[in-house]
């Protein structure tokens, strides 16, 4: 598990971003009993996917639509 704070580290992104992508539903934080941001493996891998995403230069609506999109066999 990681702090928002951990992941933003990790990921080279402000606290502000990724709260804003957990905001936005592109990201899906686990809270703790008082109220703490805690993220995984997986919130990881998104998180770094949506990344790729904004460097090829796609939208955040649009990256969103991607993420969700079960038909997509393939993604980044």
């Amino acid at each position: 598990m990681y702090t928002t704070g951990q992941l933003a580290k990790k990921c080279n992104v402000s606290i502000r971003t990724i709260q804003y992508y957990d905001r936005r539903g592109l990201l899906h934080a686990k809270r703790t009993e008082n109220g703490l941001r805690h993220y995984d493996d997986h919130d990881l891998k998104q998180l770094q996917e949506i990344l790729i995403y904004k460097q090829l230069g796609f939208s955040l609506k649009d990256i969103q639509q991607i993420i969700n999109d079960t038909d997509i066999p393939y993604k980044v």
